[in-house]
Formats: C-alpha cells, sequence, structure tokens
C-alpha cells in the first residue's frame, strides 16, 4: 500500500449526521411545555402516559408493596393542587431540592417527558389533591404557564403514611448513603408528634421495643442509609421520645465538645494505670 493510499486510510470520513428534528412517533411522548401556545396536558398525554408505564414494575407505587392505595392516572387543574400546605410541607423536606435548576433546564430545553412516572397527589374529602411527589416539576410547569398536570392519584390516608410514601418517593433512584439524613431526621420527628411512632418509656424493653418501630419506619421510607447513619438516627429519635441522651456521637471525630474534651469535662482523666481512648464502633468503607 502506497503512503498515500495509507494516509487515506487513516482518516474517518463520515460525521455524525445531525438531527433537525423528532420523528412523529417520537415527538409523541414530550410535550413542550415551554412554548407559550403550550398551557395544558391533553388526554391523548396521559393515555401516552399511560400506555408506556408498566405499573407491575413499581409494585412499591401501585401494587400490593405499597404503603398507598393508588386510584388512577389523570389530568388535574394546577389549582386544585395543595403544594405549599402547613399540614405537610412535601414530605416534611429538611433542605430544599439541590437539583431544582437542573429540572427547569431540562424541561425547558427537553421538553416534559410521558416515559417518566409522573408527579403524585393524594385526594382529599373536600376535592383538592395534596402533592405527594413532584414539587419541583409542579413549581416548573405552572411557572410555564400550564394551566393543568397529569398526576398519579392516591387515596386518602393519614398524615404518617402519606410521609412515609412521600419520602420513600424522594429516596427513589439516589445511591446507597446518599439520602438526605435531615429530611428523615425531620420526618422521624413528625412521626413521633402524630404518635406513629409511640412514646413509651425508659425501661430495656420499652427503648427496643420504640427502636423497632423506628426501623420499621425507615424500611417503609426505603432509607438507603449506612449502619452508623441508622443508628444515628434512632439515637436522635429515642433521646426525641425519652427526654435522654443515650449515645453520644462524633462524626469523624470532630464535634463540639471533641471527644477528648468531653472525657476531661466529665472526669475521665488519664492515669497511670489508666488511659482512656476514644474508639469508633464501625469503620465504613
Amino acid at each position: 500500500m502506497s503512503g498515500a493510499l495509507r494516509k487515506r486510510a487513516d482518516v474517518v470520513p463520515f460525521q455524525p449526521r445531525p438531527v433537525t428534528q423528532l420523528t412523529s412517533a417520537e415527538e409523541e411522548l414530550v410535550v413542550d411545555v415551554s412554548k407559550d401556545s403550550v398551557t395544558m396536558f391533553t388526554q391523548k398525554h396521559c393515555d401516552t402516559l399511560k400506555r408506556l408505564r408498566i405499573l407491575e414494575r413499581h409494585p412499591r407505587i401501585y401494587g400490593s408493596l405499597s404503603i398507598m392505595n393508588y386510584n388512577n392516572t389523570e389530568i388535574i387543574p394546577v389549582d386544585k393542587i395543595d403544594c405549599d400546605n402547613a399540614w405537610f410541607d412535601q414530605s416534611v423536606r429538611a433542605i430544599v431540592n439541590p437539583e431544582l435548576s437542573s429540572i427547569r433546564d431540562d424541561i425547558e430545553n427537553n421538553g416534559f417527558s410521558l416515559c417518566e412516572l409522573p408527579p403524585m397527589v393524594m385526594k382529599e374529602k373536600n376535592g383538592t389533591y395534596k402533592l405527594l411527589e413532584g414539587r419541583a416539576r409542579y413549581h416548573h410547569l405552572a411557572g410555564f404557564g400550564m394551566k393543568n398536570m397529569i398526576v398519579d392519584v392516591f387515596d386518602h390516608e393519614e398524615e404518617g403514611r402519606a410521609i412515609k410514601f412521600a419520602l420513600f418517593m424522594n429516596n427513589q433512584g439516589k445511591p446507597f448513603g446518599k439520602t438526605a439524613i435531615l429530611d428523615i431526621k425531620k420526618a422521624i420527628k413528625r412521626l413521633i408528634e402524630l404518635g406513629d411512632i409511640p412514646k413509651l418509656g425508659d425501661s430495656v424493653l420499652e427503648i427496643q421495643e420504640m427502636t423497632d418501630c423506628i426501623i420499621s419506619c425507615l424500611k417503609d421510607m426505603s432509607c438507603k442509609i449506612t449502619a452508623s447513619q441508622e443508628g444515628d438516627i434512632v439515637h436522635d429519635a429515642i433521646k426525641n421520645l425519652t427526654g435522654v441522651q443515650q449515645v453520644i456521637s462524633f462524626p469523624n471525630g470532630k464535634g463540639s465538645p471533641t471527644p477528648r474534651e468531653w472525657l476531661d469535662m466529665y472526669g475521665y482523666k488519664d492515669t497511670r494505670e489508666i488511659v482512656y481512648l476514644p474508639i469508633s464502633n464501625m469503620v465504613e468503607r
């Protein structure tokens, strides 16, 4: 092979074909809600979403493993959805969703996808709907001027059950150990206030019973937490229930006071015979 031919063989002659528009079938899967002319979802949009979704793939949301009863997927007027209510405060979130801006950018640039699970609401007896999941999408869709939304409707339940379901949905898709601990602690605190986690007493058996109840709630919320994170949440809740701090935590050996300062405060002084060494009960990798 000549040098000229060898050089030509090394050249890649093809460039990726630019895509200027979606096919008609692909366009049906996305609603361009950023357009001024698009202000409402249609029944066709709703039917498309329901056709693409397989309920059986989500037994903990729609099936026998769910703690909420799924009713239907419907188009609901935005003004009938209660998003900023003091009663619920969207899964008692303690922190703001760090992905709010990226969610908005995605909807604005790529449209509202009918291939994903929609926002979820709980139907109230007065005809309104309390938002369980999808607060960011609710605000962005309303901001784009949408007058209605496609939502999954669940039957009315007590606040405690709704909180656990909302936290479960919030934890979906998050890597193990990356769950928002402050959200979980706030939810557990609210469940204690509601009586879903009962206040018993400070005996060994009573503390164990309360601990089991707390762990059961964490499982309902599908909290992807490490063993030490679970222990921190449980001990914090037991302190709330009994008024007694059973365990003092020093994350990464830090805190105020530090472990060494705490030992000094309570008279644990090193001697020639005894040396106090703060140690960790667990090392996670």
